[in-house]
């Protein structure tokens, strides 16, 4: 019975992981914000640094987490059990998860909200798509609505346990998402002016790479393939002894790079067939895009729009399940509580965070002026999505790397990720010196180019 109820708390094979893992990774950090950053930051020029750092430094530490994960068969606060001061590493993985789908959520209910504004017939029929949005995110009982139909979805998801919930959905969900995805892009390369958006994504002026676009590409990198909020070690503490860590992680994120590459040949062709600007940052998918299915006519309009942000949101919901999934288990292992109770548990304090975010777009003056720096104002979902970004994402991954390079082989990391004695010392050494020595030296440079 006991080795039933083992085989449970793990993924049914390789693909349950892989499927799991690509979920997590493959979301809103691909399809929404890496355009809107890619479109800010020269559109080449923010798509080479991030394809270098994904390959340099991105699937070391995705593997390593990986490996960690499966080594400790635990989360993030049993993973971590030398110091005291180790195992506030796996609270700041936590805190980087919650504070995330806190305002994760928020911005997946505006997703789904605008899929039934276009359904409604009113989207498509605003003449100022920017007023439309900013009067949108302003109504509260709405968008509370919508925020607890996402909230209780992934709940759901995460409280039926790793098989029938995490990796039964994944499976499901991330087929649909490709499907989707590749119909939007083969339908956006044959609209006008489309060449000139594949030239502005792809073809790079050197020049104009910045310590502002590495620093951004970065980040990027980390937060997409899910690397500062323990989603990784959480979902490897779920991989079986049998599954091929280092070609598992290969595909991964090869999935994650390809998906994020593919969101760029499906916005920006679609940006300038309007004649619009690459850099209208996050508003990018709530009011340039848009403008873009206005001028396809209603109903070509509407059913390339509603597409859209079905792909969107199924890419969140993936994506959010890995983030509850962190905290939860956290909270079952420190607190000895049950999935159900620590679920639900996280869900409400991440919903009742994401209310804070919800008001700080207008419906409340002081949430939505809720700083000032330099003369400009920044809301408390400005602030939050700035600090995780800038500071505590890349922190975590800081702490892991010290950590880990500290204790690679006390924790005999090397003989968990070659578990399957088939590759080179070569591969070990080079993923070992990427955690050890490159990865703080670039975070650390991150981090203070941030702060100044």
């Amino acid at each position: 019975m006991e080795k039933i109820k083992h085989q449970a708390n793990k993924f049914s094979s390789s693909l349950g992981f892989i499927a799991a893992a690509s979920g997590a990774a493959i979301g809103l950090a691909n399809i929404w914000k890496f355009p809107y950053e890619a479109g800010a930051n020269g559109g080449a020029c923010f798509l080479i640094p991030y394809c270098l750092f994904t390959v340099l430094l991105g699937y070391p530490m995705l593997l390593t987490k990986a490996a960690f994960g499966r080594k400790t068969g635990a989360g993030m606060y049993d993973s971590y059990k030398n110091t005291k001061f180790s195992k506030h590493i796996g609270l700041i993985s936590v805190l980087v998860c919650m504070c995330t789908l806190s305002f994760y959520n928020v911005v997946v209910g505006w997703l789904f909200g605008y899929g039934i504004e276009i359904l409604k017939g009113n989207l498509l029929r605003q003449d100022n798509m920017g007023q439309f949005f900013g009067n949108y995110i302003k109504e509260v009982p709405m968008n509370l609505i919508y925020n607890l139909l996402m909230t209780l979805s992934v709940l759901l998801i995460i409280k039926t346990g790793i098989q029938n919930g995490i990796e039964k959905w994944s499976k499901r969900l991330m087929p649909i998402f490709i499907v989707v995805l590749l119909i939007l892009i083969f339908y956006g390369l044959t609209l006008s002016g489309a060449f000139e958006g594949i030239k502005f994504y792809l073809y790079p002026n050197i020049s104009k790479i910045t310590m502002r676009s590495i620093s951004s590409a970065l980040s990027h990198s980390f937060f997409s393939l899910a690397l500062g909020g323990g989603v990784m070690i959480t979902y490897g503490a779920y991989a079986r002894k049998s599954s091929d860590l280092v070609k598992d992680s290969v595909i991964i994120t090869i999935s994650d790079f390809f998906v994020a590459f593919l969101a760029g040949l499906l916005i920006f062709p679609f940006i300038f067939h309007k004649g619009l600007k690459p850099n209208e940052g996050p508003a990018l998918v709530f009011i340039a895009i848009p403008l873009v299915f206005k001028s396809l006519g209603l109903i070509k309009g509407s059913i390339i729009g509603i597409l859209f942000f079905l792909l969107l949101v199924f890419a969140a919901i993936t994506s959010a399940i890995s983030m509850l999934e962190v905290p939860t288990k956290y909270m079952m292992e420190k607190f000895k509580f049950s999935r159900t109770k620590s679920v639900m548990i996280i869900a409400l304090i991440c919903y009742c965070l994401g209310l804070l975010s919800l008001l700080s777009n207008g419906a409340n003056s002081f949430l939505s002026n809720f700083i000032n720096i330099n003369g400009k104002s920044l809301s408390f979902m400005d602030c939050i999505i700035k600090f995780i970004m800038e500071f505590l994402l890349p922190f975590s991954v800081l702490c892991f790397s010290l950590y880990i390079g500290n204790n690679w082989k006390k924790l005999n990391i090397a003989q968990e990720i070659n578990n399957h004695n088939k590759y080179s010392k070569a591969l070990l050494n080079y993923i070992y010196i990427c955690i050890r020595f490159l990865a703080p030296i670039l975070i650390l440079i991150v981090l203070i180019s941030n702060f100044v």
